[in-house]
């Protein structure tokens, strides 16, 4: 996790690429991420922003705008 994007990394290959860019980046490097089970909704937040994320219908929420 990064402040501007979702990123994979593969242990065995050490090859890194990115699951999804953030279209608002985090002001701040993020201090919370939880994703669930299937790895499909996440949530992050740095003290000023957070982001919900659901990768499989392409939503993403930037939660401190919406409250």
């Amino acid at each position: 996790m990064k402040a501007d994007r979702i990123i994979r990394l593969n242990f065995d290959s050490e090859n890194i690429d990115t699951m999804h860019e953030f279209a608002n980046p985090l002001l701040r490097q993020p201090e919370f991420f939880q994703m669930n089970d299937a790895q499909t909704v996440m949530i992050t937040a740095s003290p000023q922003d957070g982001i919900y994320l659901d990768l499989t219908k392409k939503k993403e929420i930037d939660l401190d705008e919406l409250y």
